[in-house]
């Protein structure tokens, strides 16, 4: 099996250190458009959280689970005389 290897590299210190202020400018444009995009979901995330909010308080709407109520005799309870079912195995009958 041949191995290829790659190599990126300059044959000079001033070809060598611009290639890695290149690397360094380009990764911080990357972080910023990164940062840039995630404030802005923030921002739209808070934008339509406070109009739904808004729009409730104007309307008199509130959320389902308080509009319905909870009732702790709906819940759903195993069974404890059944006991928890068991994954069969080679030594299990």
């Amino acid at each position: 099996m041949k191995v290829h290897v790659v190599q990126l590299g300059a044959r000079n210190r001033a070809a060598a250190a611009a290639l890695g202020i290149a690397a360094l400018v380009i990764g911080g444009v990357l972080l910023a458009l990164g940062i840039t995009l995630l404030a802005g979901v923030v921002v739209v995330g808070g934008a339509v959280a406070g109009g739904v909010m808004l729009y409730r308080r104007l309307t008199g709407r509130r959320g389902g689970a308080a509009r319905a109520g909870l009732d702790p005799r709906m819940e759903v309870f195993a069974d404890p005389t059944r006991g928890a079912p068991r994954l069969g195995g080679p030594d299990e009958r």
